[in-house]
C-alpha cells in the first residue's frame, strides 16, 4: 500500500535547508553573493538557485513542517532569485558554468521549477512586502527567460522538451499564446522514445527522467494526454534496468552518467505522478520503494555535501502543496516482475533478471558483459594483440538456440610502395588507398553467452590469425576477497591476479560469485597493446591465451544476498 507518503516528503525535504543554507554565499561584495557555492565547484550556478528557492518556499508555506513562516527562508530564498536575476544576461539566457554560456535550455531548466514555485506564492502568499517581491522578480524572470528560449537554442535532444514544456508553462502564467508557435516547432520533430522506451541519449541514470518530467509538464499544461504515452514506455523500460542492490545499469548510455553508480531515486517524481494519473499499481509501488529508498539516503549521508551529492533536491513537495489530490493520495500496490528476460533490440541491450542475479548483454560495448548478485557484480571484456585493433566490441546481439552471441571481425595488415611514385611527398597528402595491401591478417571473435541456474555459461571462440596473445578481463569491485582452492587474497583497487586453471570464488558483503573453467598461457594482461587500460579503481582476474581459442567459463551466484 502507498500511504502517508505526504508527511515523508515534508521531512526529506526538510533535510535539504540546512544544505540550502549553509552554503548560500551571503558576502554582499562577493560576485557569487546569494548563490550557493557548494563543493566541489564553490562558485555558484544559477539554475541551483532556482532549486534552493523552490525547497525554501515550499517549507515555509508549509503548516506541517517546523520551517513554517520563518522568515530566514524567505529571506534566503529572497537572495537566492536575486542572485539569479543578476546572473541573467541581457538577452534572456543564464549560463550552466561548467559547461555551456548563454544557454537558454538552462534557462528553461530553472522554469520547470519555478513555474510551479509561482503558482505556490499565487496560492499561499499572505501578501506582504518580501512576498510580492518575490512575485515581482518571478515574473521578471519569467518575462526576460521566454525571450531567451525564444530567440535561443539547444544542444541535445532532451533540451528540446525541457525548452517546450518551459514555454508550456510561461504560456500559462503569462498568458501569451504566442509562445505556442515556439513550442510546436519543438514538437513538430517528433518525440525521440522508441517503442521499447528508450529515448535516444539512452540515459536511464539522468536524461530518461528529464524528458519523462518534461512530457509531464506538457501533457497538463497543453492539455496533451497523449504524451503520457511516451512516459509510460519509459518507466516500464526503467523496470527492467534495476540492479539488485537498487543501483541502475548505466553502461549503455551515450551521456556523462555511462558506466556511473546511480541510484533510481530521481524516479520518484515521474513514477509518483504517472501512479496518480493512470492508477498503475506497479508505479505505486514504485513510488513507495523509491521514496523509501531516498529516506534510507539521506540519513545514509554522511556530510551535507554527500547528502546533495547522492539525492537530487526535492521538487515534489511544491508539487503536492498545489494538489490536495496527490497529497492525499493512497493506492494498492504490485511489485513489478523479478524474473524476466528482455531483448531490447534497438538498444542493443539484453536484460535478464532471476530474483538476485542480473544478466546483462551489451552491444557495440567493450564491456560486452554485465553479471550481478545482490552487491557483488562482474564486468567483462576481452581483447587480443591484432595491430592495436583487438578490443573486442559485438557488433550486434544475435539470439540463438540456446542464448544469444556476439561477433567482432577485423582485418588488416600491410601496405606496398606506390609502383610509380608519389606526386607529393607530405604523408598525410598521399592518397593511401590505392597503395596495394600486403599479408592480410583476419581477427574473428565470437562470444556466445547462455542463461543457466544462478548464472552463465561464456564461450570465447576464434577464427583466422594463430598465435596470437589474448587475455579475457573478469573485473570486481575492490573491497572483496578472492579465494581459491589454496590461496586467499584481497580484492585490492588496481591488484589483478590470472587465474590459470579450476575455480575461484569473490566473496564481498556475502554476495560471492564463483568463475569455473581458468585458463593462463601467458602473462601479458595490464599492459596489452591494444587493450583498454588497466583499471587502478577496480580488481581485476585475467584469463589469457594464445588463438585459436576456445574456452568455456561459467560465472554463477555462490552465495545469500538480500534483494530489493
Amino acid at each position: 500500500m502507498f500511504t502517508n507518503h505526504y508527511s515523508r516528503i515534508v521531512r526529506i525535504t526538510e533535510q535539504f535547508v540546512p544544505f540550502i543554507l549553509k552554503y548560500q554565499c551571503l558576502d554582499a561584495h562577493s560576485r557569487e553573493y546569494g548563490g550557493n557555492v557548494s563543493p566541489p565547484k564553490a562558485f555558484s550556478e544559477p539554475n541551483t538557485s532556482a532549486h534552493c528557492a523552490d525547497v525554501l518556499l515550499s517549507l515555509y508555506y508549509n503548516t506541517d513542517s517546523v520551517y513554517c513562516g520563518k522568515p530566514e527562508l524567505l529571506a534566503s530564498a529572497r537572495l537566492y532569485l536575486d542572485n539569479l536575476l543578476r546572473e541573467q544576461h541581457e538577452d534572456g539566457t543564464i549560463d550552466l558554468k561548467e559547461t555551456n554560456f548563454h544557454d537558454a535550455t538552462s534557462v528553461a531548466f530553472s522554469v520547470q521549477v519555478l513555474g510551479y514555485t509561482y503558482k505556490l506564492v499565487e496560492k499561499y502568499s499572505r501578501h506582504n512586502e518580501q512576498e510580492q517581491d518575490i512575485r515581482g522578480m518571478l515574473l521578471q524572470f519569467f518575462r526576460q527567460s521566454a525571450k531567451g528560449m525564444v530567440e535561443g537554442g539547444f544542444h541535445t535532444p532532451n533540451h528540446r522538451w525541457v525548452m517546450a514544456s518551459a514555454l508550456s508553462l510561461l504560456t500559462n502564467i503569462l498568458g501569451e499564446d504566442q509562445l505556442k508557435d515556439e513550442i510546436q516547432l519543438y514538437l513538430n520533430e517528433g518525440i525521440d522514445c522508441d517503442e521499447q522506451g528508450e529515448y535516444t541519449e539512452r540515459s536511464v541514470g539522468i536524461y530518461n527522467v528529464i524528458n519523462n518530467r518534461s512530457l509531464l509538464i506538457m501533457a497538463e499544461e497543453l492539455a496533451m494526454p497523449e504524451l503520457l504515452a511516451h512516459v509510460e514506455r519509459n518507466l516500464n523500460m526503467v523496470l527492467n534496468y534495476i540492479e539488485p542492490d537498487d543501483t541502475l545499469f548505466t553502461l549503455n548510455s551515450t551521456r556523462q552518467d555511462n558506466g556511473k553508480e546511480s541510484y533510481p531515486v530521481n524516479y520518484f517524481e515521474n513514477y509518483f505522478l504517472m501512479a496518480y494519473r493512470t492508477n498503475n499499481k506497479v508505479y505505486a509501488h514504485m513510488s513507495e520503494y523509491l521514496l523509501e529508498l531516498t529516506d534510507r539516503l539521506v540519513k545514509k549521508a554522511d556530510s551535507l555535501r554527500d547528502m546533495a551529492a547522492t539525492v537530487p533536491m526535492p521538487h515534489y513537495l511544491t508539487l503536492c502543496m498545489l494538489d490536495e489530490g496527490l497529497a492525499r493520495y493512497e493506492s494498492d500496490t504490485e511489485k513489478p516482475a523479478r524474473d524476466y528476460e528482455v531483448w531490447f533490440a534497438d538498444s542493443g541491450v539484453v536484460r535478464r533478471r532471476a530474483d538476485q542475479t542480473t544478466m546483462t548483454i551489451v552491444g557495440n560495448n567493450s564491456t560486452f558483459l554485465k553479471f550481478q548478485y545482490g552487491t557483488n557484480k562482474v564486468y567483462v571484456k576481452f581483447a587480443g594483440t591484432f595491430f592495436s585493433k583487438g578490443q573486442f566490441k559485438g557488433e550486434r546481439i544475435e539470439q540463438t538456440e540456446r542464448g544469444y552471441s556476439l561477433h567482432y571481425r577485423r582485418e588488416w595488415g600491410y601496405v606496398r610502395p606506390f609502383a610509380d611514385g608519389s606526386p607529393t611527398n607530405v604523408w598525410r597528402e598521399m592518397d593511401h588507398a590505392a597503395r596495394e595491401k600486403i599479408q592480410m591478417q583476419t581477427y574473428d571473435m565470437t562470444v556466445h553467452i547462455t542463461a543457466e541456474e544462478q548464472g552463465i555459461c561464456l564461450e570465447v571462440v576464434s577464427e583466422g590469425i594463430e598465435r596470437l596473445p589474448c587475455k579475457l578481463e573478469l573485473i570486481f569491485e575492490p573491497g572483496g576477497e578472492w579465494e581459491t582452492g589454496d590461496s586467499i587474497i584481497p580484492g585490492e583497487a588496481g591488484r589483478s591476479v590470472i587465474l590459470k586453471s579450476g575455480a575461484a570464488t569473490y566473496r564481498r558483503d556475502g554476495d560471492d560469485i564463483r568463475l569455473q573453467g581458468g585458463f593462463g598461457e601467458h602473462t601479458y594482461t595490464t599492459v596489452m597493446r591494444g587493450s583498454e587500460t588497466h583499471s587502478r579503481e577496480k580488481f581485476t582476474v585475467y584469463m589469457t591465451d594464445f588463438t585459436p581459442i576456445d574456452r568455456r567459463i561459467i560465472i554463477t551466484a555462490a552465495g545469500q544476498g538480500e534483494g530489493v
